[in-house]
């Protein structure tokens, strides 16, 4: 979000973590979209069945993710608003 990339500008490490998450955040979105639209129509028993194991993978990546903004993210918002001057974000 902006406001999170304004608040970690003042910190060069903190905003590359910031880029980072933002940039991983993207191309998550483009393969599920890209996924989405791969796995539009039709499907008979050998499609249904490739489709199950990427979707798999697919939320592998999404339980990676959330994981990772728990772990890293949330906290590091945390400690930004908390320093951040009282604005909206």
């Amino acid at each position: 979000p902006p406001f999170l990339q304004r608040v970690a500008a003042e910190d060069p490490e903190t905003s590359k973590v910031v880029h980072l998450f933002h940039d991983n955040l993207q191309r998550i979105a483009d393969g599920v979209l890209a996924f989405f639209k791969r796995w539009s129509g039709e499907l008979d028993a050998t499609r249904l069945s490739e489709l199950a194991a990427e979707w798999k993978t697919t939320l592998k990546v999404l339980a990676g993710r959330l994981r990772d903004e728990e772990r890293v993210l949330h906290p590091l918002y945390v400690r930004l608003f908390s320093a951040a001057p009282a604005t909206a974000p």
